[in-house]
């Protein structure tokens, strides 16, 4: 009878593909974790996939990024450099988060532009079919990269001005409708004062989203970023509409309020004192001071205040009658209370 000797080190072929489907299928699970904020749950996933294949490309690259996220900087550049040593030419996302945990400015522009070198490669890849992905991943990656080089600059202060414009514009290039790079494109311009190109790149990017779903609105801070950048281009309505909106989704944070209120003063002081009433009851909530915001808020008042004092009798009236409003609710609060006091003595008064 023949001896079969399996030899150390090999493993069958069958028995190779079902361990790479199980890591696979971990990965997928980790990522649903992240999505229901289960970061504990993600991160056994991710070690579990790495314990069952530990080069897997996909586990390595995706435990990475999530380690960058919960701010385990130290482990995540452990693994992203592995991911790096195994699989250099493919795979752009190592080098993009490698790029936001590195210091040194020189190193972390060279693993953006190894990003992007990467991803330009993937493209030919993909037109020659030597690579299952589409043109419009690797477009819409190629966008964020371009965006996110720009971002180095114009907030950590990498790179040059001119080559985080060059990024910028062959973005456009790739996709002359896309808002984040728009919008980027904007705060650069704002940076440089050239306010008109800044309002009118900020326009078209705002209106590649405004008229869609709230539910298909970019995330809630770069909406709130979009509306805070129209205030400074004294675009205070289509500030307040975005703010408004952004309410709608979730009307617990604090600052939006308050962008709201500053938005308001310039065009509708009654809004801006309404509004403001909210903002300063949601802060008596908050858990910790934001004294920085605190001091907006006081300066913000008092502005409110100096323009009350100029306004139309029509106006002033609107805000007086607010303040009747919440001091008849205060008072009848404190009736109630009474009331109810003096139907416990009445109860114990009975017995």
């Amino acid at each position: 009878a023949a001896t079969h000797v399996k030899r150390a080190g090999h493993m069958p072929k069958h028995n190779t593909q079902n361990v790479l489907l199980r890591a696979s299928k971990l990965v997928v699970e980790a990522g649903r974790h992240i999505d229901r904020f289960e970061l504990e749950d993600a991160t056994r996933c991710y070690k579990r996939a790495l314990k069952l294949q530990p080069n897997n490309q996909q586990a390595l690259e995706a435990y990475g990024e999530h380690l960058v996220c919960i701010g385990e900087e130290a482990e995540a550049r452990a693994v992203l450099l592995r991911a790096i040593g195994k699989y250099p030419d493919t795979g752009a996302s190592k080098y993009f988060n490698m790029a936001q945990i590195t210091e040194d400015a020189e190193q972390a522009l060279a693993y953006h532009r190894k990003a992007l070198e990467v991803l330009l490669h993937e493209r030919e890849l993909v037109q020659k079919g030597q690579l299952k992905t589409t043109l419009d991943e690797i477009k819409a990656n190629l966008c964020c990269g371009y965006c996110s080089f720009a971002e180095l600059h114009l907030v950590r202060g990498f790179g040059t001005e001119a080559e985080a414009e060059s990024m910028l514009q062959r973005g456009l290039e790739e996709d002359p409708g896309q808002y984040e790079l728009l919008q980027t494109f904007a705060s650069l311009r704002i940076v440089q004062n050239r306010l008109d190109e800044a309002l009118e790149l900020l326009k078209r990017g705002y209106g590649a989203w405004s008229s869609t779903d709230l539910a298909d609105w970019p995330n809630y801070a770069f909406c709130h970023n979009t509306a805070k950048m129209f205030v400074e281009l004294k675009q205070y309505e289509t500030a307040s509409e975005i703010l408004e909106s952004m309410l709608e989704i979730d009307e617990n944070y604090v600052e939006v309020w308050y962008w709201l209120s500053l938005a308001y003063s310039y065009f509708d002081v009654p809004a801006a004192y309404d509004t403001l009433f909210s903002t300063k009851r949601l802060m008596s909530t908050l858990e910790e001071p934001d004294t920085e915001l605190q001091a907006d808020v006081e300066k913000l008042e008092k502005r409110i205040e100096e323009l009350r004092a100029h306004l139309p009798p029509e106006e002033a009236a609107a805000i007086q009658a607010q303040d009747d409003e919440r001091a008849h609710e205060g008072e009848g609060g404190g009736e109630d209370e009474d009331e109810d006091e003096d139907e416990d003595i009445d109860v114990d008064d009975a017995t």
